[in-house]
């Protein structure tokens, strides 16, 4: 049966059993295929960050190598014809990948050369790529990232076509220079100075090469560019870094006219916590250090490097030691300089601990350097003793006034639990001051404390004022800041004696009415609230 004798049944069978024909059929179709849909969000990617670029290709790869891998080359075509912007994506994936036959299903001619194919092949660091692209696509370029990527990856046989072929001012060659002096690639440097490229070697790579370590560098340099001066960012940066044969080696190859130093480098040293170093240069260097060693040290923790200064250094240091010490919470830090040494603190030291919620220190302060502590928030941080709490509800003797549970130490695992259990009340029918900062309570029920006048709930995750606190009877003093809490009861009226409410960085959103029924209250604080009308 020919053609013309058939049903329109049997005609649409045929051609929709015929895979070139339903093809055809399909490209004039509206709509994108199923089977290209992931490819939809594919773009070429920008060369601006080199980190950044065989990340971006990869990412390229990892779908459409799978998607070439099922489909086809033959595919593409109606690949283009659906997503037109494909034909860039392919030919960047093709030339990085080295692909030549996936160039071949692309014209050349058609790329608006953005971004440049041969700063494309360099990164994917394929010669035979560079080479078919220099033959056959005059329209594209390299610029300087081609050069540099090149020099990142320590690939001279890239930076010597892309030399030969695509000549360039000493810019380009001393940027390229100086990312394979950061890479420590001497294998470029040695390509540059076998073919006298002398304009472009720079004081400043000789920083360069110390500020990473690279002591092969700087033989090189040393040896091969002797007139090449340095800035005191040398021993500053390699001191900073721990590069200790840097160090070493600038020390013994450079008098002190070639190299500059000063205090800054063993400062840098120590800061650092390069305890090596800073002896190398006590003993073979005569420009010490400054204070800043000694406090910078300290505000890091850095225990073995202040006790080393405070023997073999005269320098020492300022209050901004011990300060640092105790804003960081490094306790150890602190006692010996207390000890050891006259310098003292100011009442940065307790603000500092009290902000990063360093208890430890902030107790020790209180007993050793009161005078800078501020007694009003002192009452927070009650300093303990080493009972627990059925301890206390077992001595009928203890009758204290004041106390402070923390979840840092094992006191306060289920003690509250005890503390406000009814019939362990009359233990502490004396309690006044009770501490429950920093304890990560979501709730708490503490209305059985009658006698309670000072309370502090201050860093925890309570998420509302607990009804339980405003219904006792002779609380003053009321401290709920740094929780989450949204918003304060219309029952705040009821807070008779309350003198002093903080309620600082949490979540409010408003505030009832009612708190102008607290007659005595003479402090509010609602400070920092991110969700505030």
């Amino acid at each position: 049966m020919s053609f013309r004798q058939m049903t329109s049944a049997a005609a649409a069978k045929v051609v929709l059993q015929s895979k070139d024909l339903v093809q055809q059929v399909t490209m004039y179709q509206p709509g994108c295929p199923k089977h290209m849909r992931c490819l939809r969000a594919l773009r070429r990617p920008s060369l601006t960050w080199q980190d950044d670029v065989h990340a971006a290709f990869a990412m390229i790869a990892t779908v459409l190598s799978s998607w070439l891998k099922e489909y086809g080359i033959d595919r593409l075509p109606s690949l283009y014809a659906c997503m037109g912007h494909m034909r860039g994506v392919v030919l960047v994936h093709a030339v990085y990948s080295g692909r030549v036959d996936l160039i071949h299903v692309v014209s050349l001619r058609e790329y608006d050369d953005d971004p440049p194919l041969l700063d494309i092949a360099a990164a994917g660091g394929h010669v035979a790529m560079l080479t078919h692209l220099l033959q056959h696509a005059s329209n594209t370029v390299a610029t300087p990232f081609a050069m540099d990527v090149a020099a990142s990856m320590g690939r001279v046989d890239i930076v010597e076509l892309l030399h030969t072929h695509r000549p360039q001012d000493d810019s380009f060659h001393e940027s390229a220079i100086s990312i394979s002096i950061v890479h420590g690639h001497i294998s470029i440097l040695q390509f540059f100075h076998d073919r006298q490229v002398d304009g472009v070697f720079t004081p400043d790579m000789m920083d360069l090469a110390a500020t990473h370590g690279h002591v092969h560098v700087l033989e090189f340099l040393h040896r091969h560019r002797p007139g090449l001066r340095m800035s005191m960012r040398a021993m500053e940066s390699a001191a900073a870094g721990g590069h200790f044969a840097a160090v070493r080696f600038l020390h013994h190859h450079y008098d002190d006219h070639h190299l500059p130093c000063g205090p800054n480098v063993m400062d840098a040293a120590a800061i650092g916590g390069h305890l090596d170093i800073v002896r190398f240069l006590h003993l073979n260097r005569p420009e010490g250090c400054t204070r800043l060693a000694m406090n910078a040290s300290a505000t890091r923790g850095d225990l073995n490097m202040v006790t080393w200064l405070h023997v073999h250094r005269p320098e020492g240091g300022t209050t901004s030691a011990m300060d640092g010490a105790a804003t960081c919470g490094h306790l150890k830090v602190v006692k010996f300089l207390h000890t050891h040494r006259s310098e003292g603190c100011t009442s940065a030291a307790f603000w500092g601990a009290v902000k990063h919620n360093h208890v430890e220190v902030v107790e020790w302060l209180l007993t050793h350097q009161r005078q800078w502590c501020d007694p009003y928030y002192s009452n927070m941080f009650v300093v303990k003793d080493l009972r627990k709490v059925p301890e206390i509800v077992a001595d009928p003797a203890d009758d204290r006034e004041q106390l402070r549970l923390g979840r840092r130490s094992t006191e306060f695992d289920g003690n509250l639990r005890i503390l406000c259990s009814p019939v362990n009340i009359p233990a502490f029918s004396r309690l006044q001051k009770l501490s429950l900062y920093d304890n990560q309570l979501t709730s708490i029920d503490i209305g059985s404390l009658r006698h309670l006048k000072e309370l502090w709930l201050s860093n925890n995750w309570l998420t509302s004022v607990p009804d339980s606190v405003l219904t006792l009877p002779l609380l003053s003093i009321l401290h709920l800041s740094n929780n989450r809490i949204t918003h304060i009861p219309s029952t705040i009226g009821a807070a008779s004696a309350l003198q002093v409410l903080s309620l600082d960085n949490n979540h409010l959103q408003d505030v009832p009415v009612e708190i102008g029924q607290c007659a005595d209250l003479v402090e509010l604080n609602l400070r920092y609230h991110p969700t505030w009308n």
